[in-house]
């Protein structure tokens, strides 16, 4: 991606569902991709690529539709081959989202027999591979916590032999790993650009670098108090050297913690708990 970071798709599916009107979302999402975002007719937006030295503009249903045959082929080179899917879909997907993820299965030419919440998927496969376990008559309240690179989702499900209910769900769709490595990001391009007077955040090349650096170290903090950041020749021939502590970075990313506690809370009070 970072020899080709201009036509490389990430976050694709955090567009689908969106158009002109959702300017906030759309500005959020542009913080974490390379490519071009562009508006197009009929209040759509797309994707400006270059292709075999052409340029095009590629909707997002477009793009998770090339995404879902990639998908197909897989299954076909191991022997399962078929024109069916069940797509999971956030909990807190909008009715033009879920629209969305259906036009790119047409797009693809697969049938879409249903679409399904991931909160719901997550708790219907931990009832599958643990029915063994679960009693007839005592339900086992389970918590299942998906914090990923993009968003927060937290649910409750509740368990008996062959028999599962959602208590409740609830999501953040903007609190994710990105944000965390995001902040570390702009406080070391930031002492990088005081230092040295170039700015590493303003070049996309060196943007990847950095945060592929940081978000090694961000792992590494998770099992170790204190880590470095390491990346030569960052810009202009200099490199960054930098000690980051567990301690710091918690003081960092606070107020995502506490918006992290928040959804618990309230997953908590949907569910009754």
């Amino acid at each position: 991606m970072k020899k080709n970071f201009k036509n490389s798709m990430q976050f694709f599916a955090r567009f689908l569902g969106l158009n002109q009107d959702c300017k906030e979302q759309i500005e959020e999402e542009k913080k974490f991709v390379t490519y071009k975002v562009v508006d197009m007719e009929n209040k759509k937006i797309g994707f400006e690529v270059t292709l075999r030295g052409e340029k095009h503009t590629f909707t997002p249903e477009q793009v998770m539709a090339y995404y879902l045959k990639k998908v197909k082929t897989y299954f076909e080179k191991a022997g399962m081959p078929s024109k069916e899917i069940v797509i999971s879909v956030p909990s807190y997907a909008t009715n033009s989202e879920r629209q969305a993820y259906l036009d790119a299965a047409e797009i693809a030419g697969i049938q879409c027999i249903r679409l399904i919440n991931e909160s719901t998927a997550c708790a219907l496969t931990y009832g599958f591979f643990r029915k063994n376990d679960l009693d007839a008559d005592k339900p086992r309240t389970v918590a299942f916590v998906d914090f990923g690179h993009s968003k927060l989702s937290v649910t409750f499900a509740s368990f008996t032999k062959g028999k599962m209910k959602i208590l409740g769900t609830h999501s953040n769709k903007n609190l994710g790993a990105r944000q965390i490595d995001l902040q570390l990001f702009d406080l070391l391009g930031g002492e990088f650009a005081k230092k040295y007077g170039c700015d590493p955040r303003g070049n996309i090349r060196c943007r990847l670098r950095l945060l592929d650096s940081i978000e090694k170290v961000r792992k590494l903090l998770t099992a170790n108090k204190e880590a470095d950041v390491h990346c030569e020749s960052l810009m202009e021939d200099e490199d960054l050297h930098r000690n980051i502590k567990r301690d710091d970075l918690e003081e960092l990313v606070a107020p995502f913690i506490n918006d992290f506690r928040k959804c618990l809370q309230e997953s908590l009070l949907v569910a009754g708990k």
